[in-house]
């Protein structure tokens, strides 16, 4: 072999051991990097676990889950946007939230008037377990709002039917206008 291509092979043979020295010191980089992230998400779980301990002294806190959702029930009783607002309320705390989405007779009352989309009725009736449901559908609408947007649109007679007659053994009251 000439020297030339031996000199040519030596560089090549250097080039790659720097790319893969490069590329080695790269990993280690991002591994470091990664290992920091990993640590900085278990100091965050170990803050929230302190905020929520520190939270739970607090004295609404403190107060009886039973009162607590009587307290939610009355607070948004009578508006129309009844799961707007407890959505509201549920993303105060994280002891509200879980209050919230686990106490059956806040999501017992399926109602066409309430703005119930499209989207939530399945939430509602699957959080109301087996509670005696209220259901009530006021005007004679047919269909959905607006099937495209599911996330706002309003289900009609026939769509919210479907959704709360597998229930009907569940039904403790029902207002139809058919």
């Amino acid at each position: 072999m000439s020297d030339s291509r031996l000199t040519n092979g030596a560089i090549l043979l250097n080039e790659r051991a720097k790319f893969l020295r490069e590329s080695e010191d790269e990993i280690e980089a991002m591994e470091r990097l990664l290992a920091s992230a990993q640590h900085d998400q278990d100091v965050a779980r170990r803050i929230i676990g302190k905020k929520r301990d520190r939270n739970s002294l607090v004295p609404i806190n403190q107060l009886p889950t039973e009162l607590l959702v009587d307290i939610f029930w009355n607070s948004v009783l009578t508006d129309q946007w009844f799961f707007k607002y407890l959505t509201r309320i549920s993303s105060v705390a994280w002891l509200w939230k879980t209050i919230i989405e686990h106490a059956p007779r806040l999501w017992a009352t399926v109602d066409w008037s309430t703005h119930v989309t499209k989207k939530l009725l399945p939430i509602v009736v699957l959080r109301a377990g087996d509670f005696p449901l209220t259901v009530n559908m006021p005007g004679p609408y047919i269909g959905w709002d607006d099937d495209s947007d599911e996330e706002s649109s309003r289900p009609r007679n026939a769509s919210f039917l479907e959704m709360v007659l597998p229930k009907l053994a569940r039904w403790k009251k029902a207002y139809l206008f058919l």
